[in-house]
């Protein structure tokens, strides 16, 4: 469905604003918002052009976003605004594609609010850690309270771990951080988003900065977050090396798959902000 544009109205709805009538005008001759404006966007076009601009490889210009944020809190004032009587008329596609982009675009939009960081993880503090930290204006679309904020460890697990059972979003959500699997230039969308799961999963596991595939020695090192999530990669595939047998580079696919012992590493996880690197002046 092709997005349509919000009116000033619509915008002042989702966010509890009303504009003040003008002089003379009563209330009741404000226009109100039509339906169709309230339409939500399931090619998630605003995300997706700011991933266009900002991913730079394996890197996010945190920097060039927050110079100029606007097309960001646009598409997060969409994401609040979906009523929750709505939502649970969407297929399953629309509601993961929906929270995966969530996730990563509220946590872009956390950094912002610190940013320049080293990383994500000095936003939050020994007692409250930035993973659970409820800062996520969506927790009326889980059944609770419509101003009832959500942590990104909520999102994560209860939301998108316990409802949907798919280990590829692990593939798919970024973290902020250097060692997090690469994050798409594009958003996550319903009619595509199997292919895109697919993609995202063989990037991650092709990209050997953050797994490497010994095929002589029969070793693999792996990123610390099949060691953190592994039960949800032997769910999905009867045990971990299968699900890499599935996702890994082609070439390596096929050892993967017939090796009776296979040694098992996990590399050191960078928290360091995925920040894109400037020549110090």
């Amino acid at each position: 469905m092709t997005a349509l544009p919000w009116t000033l109205a619509a915008f002042a709805l989702v966010a509890g604003l009303h504009p003040s009538p003008k002089p003379g005008v009563g209330r009741a001759q404000e226009p109100e918002p039509r339906e169709q404006d309230l339409i939500f966007d399931h090619a998630h076009a605003a995300w997706t052009r700011v991933l266009a601009r900002c991913v730079k490889g394996e890197r996010f210009d945190y920097k060039l976003l927050s110079a100029s944020r606007g097309v960001l809190d646009e598409y997060l004032l969409r994401l609040r605004g979906v009523q929750e009587r709505d939502f649970a008329t969407w297929t399953r596609e629309q509601r993961l594609a929906f929270w995966i982009n969530a996730y990563n675009a509220f946590t872009v939009q956390l950094v912002l609010t610190r940013y320049p960081i080293q990383s994500i993880q000095d936003i939050g503090t020994e007692a409250e850690p930035v993973w659970e930290k409820a800062f996520i204006p969506l927790g009326h679309l889980i059944g609770k309270l419509e101003a009832e904020k959500i942590s990104l460890d909520t999102l994560e697990h209860e939301i998108l771990r316990a409802q949907f059972e798919d280990a590829r979003v692990h593939a798919a959500l970024r973290r902020a951080a250097e060692s997090g699997p690469p994050l798409r230039a594009e958003a996550y969308q319903a009619e595509k988003l199997e292919r895109q799961l697919d993609l995202q999963a063989r990037a991650w596991l092709a990209d050997p900065r953050l797994n490497r595939f010994d095929r002589e020695r029969g070793r693999v090192q792996l990123s610390a977050l099949f060691d953190w999530r592994e039960a949800d990669f032997v769910r999905d595939a009867d045990s971990l090396q299968a699900w890499l047998a599935r996702f890994a580079p082609e070439d390596e696919r096929a050892w993967l798959r017939d090796a009776e012992t296979l040694e098992i590493d996990y590399l050191p996880f960078s928290w360091k902000l995925d920040d894109l690197e400037r020549e110090q002046r």
